[in-house]
């Protein structure tokens, strides 16, 4: 073999190898002329871009950019191209099904032996998934933060709410009903508890308060979500309610459930907002014959409550249906949301033990079916109606750093027969007790307190005199995850605010099981 015969094997060899190595490179890699004109691409980047060599050969390489981009981007881009410097950097490309993503990019100039540039080669990796989770960190971040900041202002805003509500209730009294007086102070107590579910459903979704677990009929927390959601959305979208069930009782926390729906009422009327349409709610009962998994979770056989929230707005692209219930993934824009609102639904719909069954058509609508375990047995008993209190007599500490909580829930309580000794200062309080033990039935006191918290207060009293109640009173339950049940004397947790009908029926439970 002659030496140039082996000179040209060698290089053949050298170009296979080449070749081989990019053919198989995890990286997409494509070549275009000095006239961005496609003129090759490895499998890797067919498998990124959906496109096949065939198609995409002889096109020009603006076929697979994505509009997110500018044209003044793609400009500055060429112009280092042509001078001939390697550009580095991100982009975004669009693939054959349309959908957007990602890619780290680098693109050389080619020469030939000559020195002349015939082309560029271009290397992408595709790095959506990698700035998703990045997004996703920051994201968490955001929620760490505000669950922070939720707790830190949880404590006054419902000492604020709890001292509204408290003095409305105690004046409203005063006035005849009907009166314009009268009026006004019911609308501040229904406006405070509106204020106080707000804060509810904030501190439960930064984790800063454990969601409620009680019996829900979900008949009147649906009407009064369709009003909600009727003066809440545009004019142009027709709110309609259809309730096939007296009453359908369901265990959860209401809030929640009410964000649930809520949270699907307003992703309805996004995608009816060009067009408008009609919104409608409904709930039935359904029976499941055989086991099925849906979002959320697995369905057993058996009977359920169907809550359906249907649209006739722009459906949900086949291609975007199966990460709709992905955290922080949206379709809107970036100050349109912010893509926990469905996370959100699959979790609290999950929690519930309970399953989301979603049907969509482009451009006719989408329908949303949860399931939800009904709840067996009658309505409840209802001891108290609202602003119906329980009086009671027995001797009671209270004890708050707020001068309001201490006046408002000192009025309430001597209102409710009970001789009240009133103390803004824990260490004050623990004093005054050692002083004289046995002139108290009961304790009441707030947990976040400067110098010494409530629990801490709770057991400093406990070691004095152990069958001695106590009932705490807090803004966020998170603060009482270290509290085991029944410890230092504590009977109950009072959350903040609470109206007057609470304060008496948790009392005078307390009192109740003193006299057992």
């Amino acid at each position: 073999m002659s030496e140039k015969t082996r000179e040209l094997k060698d290089e053949l060899n050298a170009r296979v190898r080449l070749m081989t190595a990019i053919e198989q490179a995890q990286d997409g890699i494509f070549i275009i002329s000095t006239d961005g004109i496609m003129e090759y691409m490895n499998p890797s980047f067919e498998r990124m871009s959906g496109y096949a060599l065939e198609e995409l050969e002889g096109k020009h390489v603006s076929v697979i950019r994505s509009d997110r981009q500018s044209t003044e981007f793609f400009e500055e881009l060429w112009k280092d191209l042509i001078r001939g410097d390697v550009w580095r950097g991100q982009t975004t490309y669009r693939s054959k099904s349309g959908h957007d993503y990602e890619v780290d990019l680098s693109i050389s100039p080619i020469h030939d032996n000559t020195g002349k540039m015939t082309g560029y080669v271009e290397v992408a990796r595709d790095i959506t998934e990698q700035l998703q989770m990045e997004k996703q960190l920051r994201q968490s971040q955001k929620l760490e933060e505000l669950g922070t900041l939720a707790g830190g202002i949880a404590h006054d805003f419902n000492n604020i709410l709890a001292a509204i509500l408290g003095y409305a209730e105690l004046a409203q009294p005063t006035l005849e009903p009907g009166t314009r007086g009268y009026d006004n102070l019911d609308r501040i107590i229904h406006s405070a508890k509106r204020a106080k579910e707000m804060v509810h459903q904030i501190l439960v979704f930064s984790r800063r308060r454990k969601p409620d677990k009680a019996r829900v009929d979900m008949v009147p927390l649906l009407n009064e979500v369709g009003q909600f959601l009727e003066v809440s959305l545009p004019s142009t979208i027709e709110v309609r309610s259809d309730i096939a069930v007296s009453s359908g009782w369901v265990i959860g926390d209401s809030s929640q459930i009410h964000q649930v729906v809520t949270n699907l009422g307003t992703n309805a009327a996004y995608a009816m907002s060009e067009n408008g349409g009609t919104l409608t709610i409904s709930l039935d009962r359904a029976h499941i014959e055989q086991a099925v998994l849906l979002h959320g979770g697995r369905l057993e056989p058996g009977d359920y409550l169907r809550l359906t929230v249907a649209d006739t707005g722009t459906g949900i692209p086949e291609e975007v249906m199966g990460r709709i219930f992905d955290p922080f993934f949206t379709t809107k824009p970036q100050t349109k949301g912010t893509g926990l609102g469905l996370s959100m639904v699959h979790g609290i719909v999950g929690s519930m033990h309970g399953g989301i069954d979603v049907k969509s058509t482009l451009d006719e609508g989408t329908i949303f079916h949860i399931y939800l375990p009904e709840s067996e047995g009658t309505a409840p008993r209802v001891e108290f109606e609202e602003g119906d209190v329980v009086t009671g007599k027995g001797r009671i500490l209270l004890v708050d750093d707020e001068e309001d909580m201490v006046a408002v829930g000192t009025q309430m309580l001597t209102d409710l027969g009970y001789a009240v000794q009133g103390v803004q200062d824990s260490n004050e309080a623990l004093e005054l007790f050692r002083s004289s033990p046995d002139s108290f039935d009961l304790l009441i006191t707030d947990q976040t307190m400067p110098r010494m918290t409530g629990d801490r207060l709770a057991k400093a009293v406990h070691e004095i005199r152990p069958e001695l109640p106590v009932i705490l009173c807090t803004g966020y339950s998170a603060s009482l995850d270290n509290l085991r049940p029944g410890e230092a004397g504590i009977r109950s947790v009072l959350m903040k605010p609470f109206e007057m009908a609470k304060l008496s029926r948790v009392v005078g439970k307390v009192f109740e099981t003193l006299r057992g």
